[in-house]
């Protein structure tokens, strides 16, 4: 009898230890995590893209010609707004404060969207006042040649490289000449961004929603096209010669690829994150008219003006600029 008792208790025993650890047992619930992440601040030095000036004689024969240039730039202060600021959640209240007193909001129009947008001036392009480069063109024909070179600028005690090559087309008489220059501007444009994180999940226990502030500072180098035309008088016994130069160059100042991208694992949680951060691209219209010397046979002095006239981002301030400019041919 005592033994079915023993037997009894121990049947009852295990059968709440059973119960007890199911109880304790958590069904996994997928939980969603979104990593949304917002451009709050920009900040790049660099210069504008400047496509070389090439000359062009009534000479037939093959020729390299050596040129240095400088040009000099007091407008070095360019701001301007660029897209994916945090923005206003839909309770209408704002997540991630901005890093700029002289930002505003405006409600979107949408029906029944009640989001804000921020259209504050959160992006500065620190504008090289001092510009060098040193172009070598290689007259393969009488109507063709190749050219290339690079550039050297320094703003803020930040330097940056940049270069350009193409081809020319080109014709002249022993009064005028046109040449067509179509080519690639390479430059290097330094940047000083910040980046704000913003991790949300779902369901949440009010603990796990969090914000990363990031900077970082760096460079980076953007290719870009240009087009370019330059008339030009030829004339060997004038005291001064004159040209035309006119044409259109874009730059890329900053290129964040927005992109959204969506993974779930094996227990069904999902992490998703959508990059709002933008970028910003300049184009500019350039007209260049100015006058050249004769040094001897080989050589030429040309002094001018450049006027370039930004056509793309309309948010830049100033949006156009004058640059003096000196430049020198030597022919070989």
């Amino acid at each position: 009898m005592k033994n079915l008792n023993r037997i009894f208790l121990s049947v009852i025993g295990l059968t709440i230890m059973l119960m007890l650890t199911n109880s304790c047992k958590t069904t996994h619930i997928p939980t969603t995590t979104v990593r949304t992440i917002y451009l709050q601040e920009a900040e790049i030095t660099g210069p504008i893209n400047q496509p070389p000036i090439h000359i062009t004689d009534s000479s037939n024969t093959s020729s390299i010609t050596i040129t240095p240039r400088f040009s000099y730039n007091s407008q070095t202060d360019v701001i301007g707004q660029m897209g994916g600021h945090s923005l206003v959640n839909e309770d209408g209240i704002f997540q991630v404060d901005t890093f700029y007193n002289n930002g505003s909001f405006t409600l979107n129009e949408t029906p029944g969207a009640n989001i804000h947008h921020y259209n504050g001036k959160n992006f500065t392009w620190n504008v090289a006042s001092v510009y060098a480069a040193l172009d070598l063109d290689f007259r393969l024909s009488r109507n063709f040649g190749l050219f290339f070179g690079v550039n050297y600028s320094v703003q803020n005690k930040i330097s940056t490289w940049g270069g350009a090559a193409g081809i020319g087309l080109f014709g002249a008489s022993s009064k005028v000449a046109f040449r067509l220059d179509i080519g690639l501007n390479i430059q290097e444009i330094a940047y000083d961004v910040y980046t704000v994180l913003v991790v949300k999940i779902t369901p949440s226990s009010g603990e796990d929603d969090y914000v990363i502030v990031d900077n970082r500072i760096g460079k980076s180098t953007h290719f870009d096209p240009f087009i370019s035309l330059t008339y030009n008088t030829t004339y060997r016994d004038w005291f001064v010669n004159f040209f035309l130069n006119a044409g259109y160059s874009g730059q890329t100042l900053v290129d964040f690829k927005s992109e959204s991208s969506s993974d779930k694992d094996r227990s069904g949680n999902r992490y998703i994150t959508n990059d709002l951060r933008g970028g910003s691209t300049a184009g500019f219209f350039n007209f260049t008219p100015g006058i050249y010397f004769f040094i001897g046979e080989s050589g030429r002095i040309l002094l001018g003006a450049r006027f370039f006239f930004q056509t793309v981002d309309e948010s830049l301030e100033p949006s156009n600029f004058i640059l003096p400019m000196v430049q020198f041919d030597f022919s070989l």
